[in-house]
């Protein structure tokens, strides 16, 4: 192999790894939302949902207020229990027609204030979240949105807090936004492959020329 073909090597290398899939990245924005499992409240560290650090749904989420390429979804959502603080052990943890959402980061968790009247209380706790969507047809594509969580008791507060005989329930909501971003390129173990063949010939050729 002349030092030519080498170099045509790595040049077609790297022209497979650039070259644009023919597929469109994922627009538009959904919601997903269903209630807590109540067996997990009030969650620990005082109030209802304020101090979750996770999410425990009941049951299969209900989408809505979709648009774009998620415009017209009405079917049920899977969604998956996650553990706040390790983003990323779970995939695809929200599941709708023709969608996957992977969370891979948690941004801020902001818990709300619990607030009494006379019979009950609420409080509140908004988890912002990044990761990756995927659709059949489309690009990988990066998305942002936020998972809410809102929490009640019914029940005459005792001292600014939940009565220990208190009724508590809570829902969770998730807003997600896809960017129309793909996520960063990882060359193809294939690409990879010829460039190292390239980079091996062509430092064969130098032995042999010296």
């Amino acid at each position: 192999m002349g030092i030519k073909q080498v170099l045509g090597a790595i040049g077609a290398a790297l022209l497979l790894g650039a070259i644009p899939a023919y597929a469109m990245p994922i627009n538009g924005a959904v919601t997903v939302s269903d209630t807590f499992n109540k067996a997990f409240l009030p969650c620990a560290g005082g109030g209802i949902v304020s101090h979750c650090t996770e999410l425990d749904p009941l049951g299969l989420g209900n989408t809505g207020g979709g648009t774009d390429d998620f415009a017209g979804i009405v079917a049920p959502a899977i969604v998956q229990s996650w553990i706040f603080a390790t983003p990323g052990a779970v995939a695809n943890e929200i599941a709708i027609t023709g969608f996957s959402f992977d969370i891979t980061s948690v941004d801020a968790i902001i818990p709300g204030t619990l607030f009494c009247g006379a019979n009950a209380c609420a409080d509140s706790l908004t988890v912002a979240i990044s990761g990756i969507v995927t659709g059949a047809g489309f690009d990988d594509t990066l998305f942002t949105g936020t998972l809410t969580l809102t929490g009640a008791c019914t029940g005459k507060p005792v001292a600014g807090n939940c009565s220990p005989t208190a009724s508590f329930s809570a829902g969770y909501s998730y807003s997600l936004a896809a960017s129309g971003v793909a996520p960063p390129s990882v060359p193809e173990p294939a690409t990879l492959l010829l460039i190292g063949i390239g980079l091996a010939g062509l430092g064969f050729m130098r032995r042999k020329s010296s």
